[in-house]
């Protein structure tokens, strides 16, 4: 049997040019769909992400032992606290207590990585932007990320 017969058809099936069109029509119809879904301009991974956030706080709640603690779960249910590596009174000009706290806490969570850019819960991670996490105890919203870390296990 011939690839083309005389008459020009493929396998003896099918016209050459007709199946070239269809070929054509199908390769537009998955370039379409495949662009529309965004399934590989935007690789999307997710990785290990350390997040060093500086929180202002109310005293009473930097002050309390059970809240802000390592384990509690925050952003959603989609990381956890790490560390706190730091927790300091806030004092005013005559340096009394002013009623808040500055603390920095570590903050451990998987991320997606959309072109190039850490999402967390669907929120971008970049340093100075401001992150608002809370847990069934507490939310913090002035919070400022300082540091982003991606070199997993680095518990520095």
């Amino acid at each position: 049997m011939k690839l083309v017969d005389n008459k020009g058809r493929f396998f003896g099936v099918i016209n050459l040019i007709d199946l070239m069109a269809i070929l054509l029509m199908a390769w537009a119809a998955i370039s379409v769909i495949t662009n529309l879904s965004g399934t590989t301009k935007h690789l999307k991974t997710t990785q290990e992400v350390y997040i060093n956030v500086l929180c202002h706080v109310p005293s009473e709640v930097a002050s309390n032992k059970s809240i802000l603690l390592p384990g509690d779960v925050i952003l959603g249910g989609n990381a956890r606290i790490e560390k706190v590596l730091e927790m300091r009174p806030v004092k005013d000009a005559n340096g009394k207590d002013a009623g808040s706290s500055v603390v920095v806490v570590r903050i451990k969570a998987n991320c997606a990585i959309l072109n190039g850019e850490y999402f967390c819960t669907n929120v971008p991670i970049k340093i100075n932007s401001n992150i608002v996490f809370s847990s069934p105890l507490y939310m913090i919203t002035n919070a400022t990320i300082i540091d982003v870390d991606t070199r997993t296990g680095d518990k520095r």
